[in-house]
């Protein structure tokens, strides 16, 4: 795909503030007709740069009160098993995302828990007994 032009950029930060907008919305907000909006969308999401839509999730209203940061060192840097962690990690309901990252550490999840004992249990009886994992360590997120 080509540059992206203002009305491209436009669409973009409106959705992303608002997945869920109407195209009628769209385009109003645009200002040009519902059939440019869709047009323009679709051409968005045919090349790729729009690659989904998603659903937020307010964790406390979950009752995790707790976020956290996981850093966690692997024993094998291969992709195949760098991939495999990924996929046990996000099969897990407490992790909200994760990501394989440079530095000291491995792979970084983000997880929401309802408390320090939760997280203490999670840690032991799920991550720490995975044969692939040689450290961990945690940051809380604050807000």
């Amino acid at each position: 795909m080509s540059a992206l032009d203002a009305v491209d950029g436009k669409i973009l930060k409106l959705l992303g503030g608002d997945g869920r907008m109407t195209n009628k919305q769209l385009a109003a907000e645009l200002g040009v007709a519902p059939s440019t909006a869709l047009e323009r969308v679709k051409r968005l999401e045919q090349s790729g740069v729009i690659t989904g839509y998603r659903c937020e999730v307010d964790p406390h209203k979950l009752g995790a009160h707790l976020q956290v940061l996981v850093s966690i060192l692997l024993n094998h840097h291969t992709r195949d098993s760098v991939m495999s962690f990924l996929s046990f990690l996000n099969d897990h309901e407490e992790v909200l995302t994760s990501f394989h990252t440079g530095g000291d550490y491995d792979v970084v999840a983000h997880v929401a828990l309802a408390d320090t004992s939760q997280l203490r249990e999670w840690i032991f009886d799920t991550l720490t007994n995975h044969p692939e994992v040689k450290g961990v360590q945690t940051a809380v997120v604050f807000g």
